[in-house]
């Protein structure tokens, strides 16, 4: 092995022409080049490629064709059940790491090589690779790109466009140029907290909060002042029974089974008490 491959993993300066690497290099770019000329419906082939290809291919990985990879996918290592949309470049001179279930939009960019700030010395080519590390079930939008030497946390959404120029923490999303997280998952994200938030209201309004406790869904009446609860002692229990229902549907919808819809009332607040298992 010649002393400028061995540099490729150790994030030291080297030459990238390095006749070896070069060779070895372009062995993998051809095998990535008759896998971009497979057609949609060969899948199989695809699947036994990408096998071939990768560093390392859990089962129900998928990649939308054109794939472009500097070492044809080799120093790449993708979990179970990543899909990966069309145009993912893949700047593989050392490793990639990527977890199950994360997905990838289209025209992500995810790169490892960087090259010297010193004119002098990036006159003369050289260059360096540090390894990017994707965690389980992300999401990465169309057009993000991913710097070398990045690491992302399991469950994290990357928004469209990102330039992700440091490492982001596990569930968060996060967004921008420099990509900076803007809140963390949570509760809030659930289909059952979105299916309520969408519910329509008689007063063209919202009036509940939402709670989760003890395996339950408490949708409250919110009572915001005096004047909406004298309008609210009857549109207050058609709102809520209207959330109540959309709650519902969104809980059969994600296949649990409700138990009870209860009406609770303590002579100030309207509520409907839902347990599911």
């Amino acid at each position: 092995m010649s002393e400028m491959k061995e540099k490729l993993h150790t994030g030291e300066l080297y030459l990238p022409g390095d006749e070896e690497i070069m060779k070895e290099q372009m062995v993998y770019q051809d095998r990535l080049c008759d896998y971009n000329m497979t057609k949609p419906s060969e899948t199989e082939k695809r699947t036994k490629m990408l096998k071939e290809m990768l560093g390392d291919c859990g089962e129900g990985v998928y990649i939308e064709a054109p794939f472009y990879a500097n070492f044809g996918g080799h120093h790449c290592h993708f979990g179970k059940m990543v899909y990966a949309n069309y145009h993912l470049t893949c700047v593989d001179d050392t490793h990639i790491y990527i977890g199950d279930y994360t997905m990838i939009g289209p025209n992500v960019t995810i790169a490892t090589a960087g090259h010297p700030i010193l004119p002098e010395l990036r006159e003369q080519v050289y260059q360096f690779n540090m390894p990017v590390h994707i965690g389980r079930n992300c999401w990465l939008g169309a057009g993000v790109i991913i710097m070398p030497g990045v690491t992302i946390g399991d469950n994290t959404v990357i928004g469209a466009g990102s330039v992700v120029t440091k490492d982001i923490p596990a569930n968060v999303v996060a967004v921008g140029n420099p990509c900076r997280v803007m809140r963390e998952i949570s509760e809030h994200d659930n289909p059952i907290t979105q299916a309520v938030r969408l519910a329509p209201s008689s007063l063209n309004s919202q009036p509940w909060n939402l709670a989760f406790k003890n395996g339950k869904i408490i949708i409250h009446d919110a009572g915001r002042g005096m004047k909406r609860i004298i309008l609210k002692n009857k549109l207050n229990k058609i709102d809520v029974g209207i959330a109540a229902r959309h709650a519902v549907l969104a809980l059969e919808n994600e296949g649990n089974k409700v138990l009870s819809a209860t009406p609770i009332t303590d002579g100030k607040e309207f509520s409907i008490e839902i347990s599911y298992s």
